[in-house]
């Protein structure tokens, strides 16, 4: 199949639930297809290539009347891309914020924003996900209403209200899983088998900064770094991570701006270029895309440029399979904008383009995307 399909989940109202869009692998151009789902609020979403099963989480706080959000399973047509209802079941908790698949894809790991909590869901061959295999929920401080790192002049406060979980996830090898807490200011370590979670030792870190709002880690493509983006004080903090301990040791952390902006900003998305030699992170309020190198040497970050998105609010962004484009969602504009990679900087350019979709929130897991994921679903076919 020479087309690359994608899905993007989106926030009711202006969303209409779960698009399914086509890429035209020369220009990046997305058309799109048809709504594949009108689940309320499908925000997150995460794709089991191999088994083609797309899960979503209902980004909502009363499902079935009560206070959690919910979990959707659809298994994929791989002709039409079109997805057919599964299961829906409860997330454990309200406003669930991130999905993630263990590396065998026999476990779904869900993160739920309002009450602090983390759960782990098997899934059976049909793609049904059973009761929980584990369930964390954060208890404890939380940080300062401001972050001690930000910018001059910033006035962003989110998040420090309670206990926020906020993304969760597994290393390269699949044998330890971490998840974020805003609220508290706190990266969890965790040992994972087979669905469960053991606290390693420590059992959580303190965040690079009080206040500094941990939002999203992902892990380098091939070495042992992972990267935060701090959501209150728009940074990204560096770890080495010991891949035989399955601990963090905090590095360095590093402004999202460029020098002398002062004001209020928003970190939100992050994503590690394929190759490993760039990392790109959004700013939100601020409305840019922060560009940043990998030393080879020792994975610290050096600035490069700052882009307007073109849009409002941009909260996540991706990569295409070709490695040639990036597409930003910008929520509140309700559109997504996108930008050709030159392959030698990573410096971006607008295609001078806009693809209009209401509160879109997601088109990518971790730092891989739902192009790459669907295209390997697709090349058996012809």
């Amino acid at each position: 199949m020479s087309e690359i399909l994608a899905y993007i989940g989106t926030y009711h109202p202006n969303g209409e639930g779960v698009y399914l869009y086509s890429m035209n692998k020369e220009t990046g151009a997305l058309t799109r297809k048809s709504v594949v789902s009108t689940k309320e609020s499908p925000a997150q979403l995460v794709i089991d290539s191999v088994n083609n099963k797309l899960y979503t989480a209902s980004e909502i706080t009363n499902y079935q009347g009560g206070n959690n959000g919910s979990v959707i399973s659809y298994s994929i047509d791989v002709a039409s891309g079109s997805l057919t209802f599964i299961q829906e079941c409860d997330a454990l908790g309200g406003l669930p914020c991130h999905l993630s698949l263990d590396n065998e894809n026999k476990h779904l790991m869900v993160a739920n924003y309002a009450c602090g909590s983390v759960a782990v869901f098997p899934i059976g061959s049909d793609g049904a996900v059973s009761k929980s295999s584990s369930f964390f929920k954060t208890a404890g401080d939380v940080g300062p209403l401001r972050a001690e790192g930000s910018q001059p002049g910033s006035f962003s406060i989110s998040g420090h209200d309670g206990v926020h979980a906020h993304w969760i996830g597994t290393d390269r090898s699949g044998r330890y899983a971490f998840h974020t807490d805003l609220g508290q200011d706190r990266i969890y370590q965790w040992k994972y088998s087979n669905g469960n979670l053991a606290p390693n030792s420590p059992a959580w870190i303190p965040a690079a900064s009080k206040g500094c709002g941990p939002r999203h880690l992902v892990f380098h493509p091939s070495k042992d770094y992972a990267y935060i983006i701090n959501e209150e004080s728009s940074t990204v903090t560096h770890y080495d991570f010991d891949s035989n301990t399955g601990l963090l040791k905090e590095r360095s952390t590093i402004s999202n701006f460029e020098a002398g902006y002062k004001g209020s900003s928003f970190g939100s998305g992050i994503v590690v270029s394929p190759c490993g030699k760039r990392i790109y992170a959004l700013n939100r309020l601020r409305n840019t895309i922060t560009h940043f190198d990998i030393s080879e040497q020792d994975g610290s970050l050096s600035f490069i440029e700052e882009v307007w998105t073109r849009g409002d609010f941009p909260r996540a962004l991706t990569i295409d399979p070709t490695h040639r484009f990036l597409y930003v969602l910008n929520q509140r504009s309700d559109n997504i904008t996108y930008f050709t990679i030159d392959q030698q900087s990573g410096k971006l350019q607008f295609n001078n383009n806009y693809i209009d979709v209401g509160s879109p929130s997601q088109l990518n897991h971790e730092h891989i995307n739902y192009f790459l994921i669907l295209e390997r679903v697709y090349k058996s076919f012809p």
